[in-house]
């Protein structure tokens, strides 16, 4: 994962662990956790904040997958 360019993103969007926190249900550690890369993103929890931070595909994959 790139952690640097989902950060990028969250920044541009204005967005915080917070709000991705309540948009997975998880909790702001377990967040930072895997923004951080110490864990990774289910592929709900990378579909669902690919959604909020309005991402293409071709951006998702980018971030998510690499």
């Amino acid at each position: 994962m790139k952690t640097d360019l989902l950060r990028g993103k969250l920044t541009e969007k204005r967005k915080t662990y917070k709000d991705l926190s309540v948009a997975t249900n998880k909790s702001i550690n377990t967040i930072c956790q895997k923004v951080n890369g110490n864990t990774e993103f289910t592929c709900k929890e990378a579909t669902i904040i690919g959604d909020l931070l309005e991402l293409s595909n071709e951006e998702k994959a980018n971030i998510f997958l690499s």
